[in-house]
């Protein structure tokens, strides 16, 4: 079960006072026992803790049945291997279902942290195990929820296995960094070329066939001084990523070199005899692994260098074609975004937009896959096209029009605005029943108990936190949705036309990301998406939503030979 349908189904319990239930009320107990261990080893355990847990139950049951009739076993639930740092069990799902059908009233458990190790968790499942009549049991803390103090205690208990679980967490955080701080191998999916070293824990031992794949992978690069020569060499001359998968995760066998399966390769320091370590800070530290190296480190750095002189080349030339919609425009067709590129003309080199991954992976295996149309654009002509578009919108104020109506049209709507009021006027009675409550409770006589008014107050605090949470929710999102009045506008737009005397092509570029959300290329034209989002307008840079889009004809751009990169 999603996350999302687990919180709908535990906030889907009835209110107090209210008759919601689709069964009635049952005085016969239906006990369901719910079993739980985090670790594959110990779910594997035939004898394990498993078998001990549902014993212990099964002992306890009958021994309560033999005092007075106390309940039949309605069901076994058990989450083998699963944690209980969250609701994601599909076992505990299944009994939130059957206690919500009423087909079971009555949850025991061998201890507390076996059902959750989440305070926030617990108060959940707690909460719904009231609101549709189910009792719980613990046999280690056994509590009597009847009474306020046993409730205070049932909290409690959750509280300390919540602190249990992340004291836990911190311990094997801290013995993962202290590992991997010696230089060990701390687990997961295995670098092609090397093996767990069964002799050495936490130490790797080189797979000589697969180490000559990786060594040819280098000295392709340094022969070849780029990774798309380099892995079309390798592709050329029949070496594969190939090899059984070891370790967790994935990696598909069997494939050929492209462009970001190299790049990852060769980047990887595993291969240089080292060990990276991430801290939650986010420094990064370089220290002596404990496996051998697999290329000589000398060799490794010198792959480094020009895999940095690429992203330099790439990036950092000061006389490299600026790309004004770069990050802004993409295919019409398959949605992916266009990558700036250059090809060499009569004139010299012609910029131009294409599918940049799919021209790496043409280019690393030598063969080409389906194409979008079109494939390419000219830079200069869609470039030239959409600033015209700007200045005229940021000139002339009838260019304006239609967008000014879809603000207008858009404006009307407020979006979040009925939302807000209607968990406005929520909080309100919510607040004025705590309100009647305490009143009542300090009118009370001293010899009638007021523990059902604290229940009900209690409810209701919970109850107001949630509705406080939910309507801050709703009013970020209505806010980054509103949108741009047209004054507002107006003033962006009359801020902008103050620079366009001698525009430079930084210039241009940040009044396009300015104004612009998309610019979508079509088979013959191209959908030019503008922002009127109040949140975008304001900062100048973030993406913001709403957008209003009109199309735009880009026969000016040549022919189809040209338009497609001819």
């Amino acid at each position: 079960m999603e996350l999302g349908m687990e919180m709908n189904l535990l906030k889907s319990r009835p209110k107090a006072g209210r008759s919601t239930l689709a069964k009635p009320l049952s005085t016969e107990r239906r006990v369901a026992f719910y079993l739980r261990v985090s670790t594959e080893e110990q779910a594997e355990n035939p004898e394990g803790s498993i078998k001990n847990q549902e014993e212990r139950l099964k002992m306890t049951l009958a021994l309560k049945n033999s005092d007075q009739p106390f309940g039949t076993l309605g069901g076994v639930y058990c989450d083998a291997g699963r944690s209980g740092k969250d609701m994601k069990r599909p076992e505990l799902q299944r009994l939130l279902k059957a206690i919500e059908a009423r087909e079971i009233n009555m949850v025991m458990v061998s201890e507390l942290s076996r059902l959750s190790r989440s305070i926030k968790d617990f108060s959940q499942i707690w909460e719904f195990m009231q609101a549709h009549g189910c009792g719980f049991l613990s046999l280690r803390e056994n509590f009597d929820t009847s009474t306020a103090a046993g409730e205070m205690m049932l909290y409690s208990i959750a509280n300390f296995a919540q602190f249990e679980r992340r004291q836990t967490s911190e311990r094997v955080s801290a013995g993962f960094l202290s590992r991997a701080q010696r230089g060990l191998w701390n687990g997961g999916t295995l670098p092609m070329g090397y093996e767990s070293d069964p002799e050495h824990r936490g130490s790797l031992r080189i797979v000589e066939d697969e180490a000559v794949v990786i060594r040819a992978a280098f000295g392709a690069l340094l022969l070849q001084g780029s990774v798309s020569p380099a892995a079309k060499w390798l592709n050329e001359n029949g070496y594969r990523l190939h090899g059984p998968l070891r370790g967790g995760g994935f990696r598909p066998r069997r494939m050929e070199f492209s462009f970001d399966s190299l790049h990852r390769l060769l980047s990887n320091v595993v291969y240089a005899g080292r060990r990276v370590i991430r801290h939650k800070s986010g420094k990064v530290e370089i220290v002596p692994a404990v496996w051998p190296a697999l290329i000589d480190p000398g060799v490794f750095d010198r792959a480094q260098a020009f895999l940095e002189a690429g992203r330099i080349q790439k990036t950092g030339r000061e006389s490299r074609y600026p790309y004004l919609l770069s990050t802004r425009i993409i295919c019409g067709e398959c949605s992916a975004p266009l990558i700036g590129n250059s090809a060499h003309g009569r004139s010299g080199k012609v910029p131009y937009y294409a599918h940049g991954s799919q021209i790496r992976r043409e280019h690393a295996l030598k063969q080409k896959g389906p194409r979008c149309t079109p494939f390419r654009v000219p830079g200069l002509a869609i470039e030239g096209r959409v600033w015209r578009e700007i200045v005229a919108l940021i000139e002339q104020p009838e260019r304006r029009e239609p967008l000014f109506h879809a603000i207008l049209a858009l404006s009307q709507s407020k979006p979040g605005q009925q939302e807000c009021e209607r968990g406005d006027l929520d909080l309100i009675a919510t607040a004025e029943k705590l309100s009647n409550l305490v009143r009542r409770v300090a009118e009370l006589p001293s010899g009638v108990s007021a523990e059902p008014f604290y229940e009900e107050m209690k409810r209701l605090g919970a109850s107001q936190a949630e509705l406080k949470e939910r309507l801050k929710g709703v009013r970020v999102r209505a806010e980054n949705q509103r949108v741009v009045s047209l004054a507002e506008y107006e003033r962006l737009l009359g801020k902008l036309k103050d620079q366009l005397v001698d525009v430079s092509p930084e210039s241009k570029r940040r009044m396009i990301h300015t104004l612009v959300h998309k610019v979508v290329v079509l088979s013959g034209g191209f959908e030019l998406l503008c922002f009127v989002g109040a949140d975008h307008i304001k900062k100048g840079g973030a993406l913001a939503s709403p957008s209003f889009s009109f199309t735009k004809k880009i026969s000016v751009l040549g022919s189809d030979k040209d338009l497609n990169g001819g």
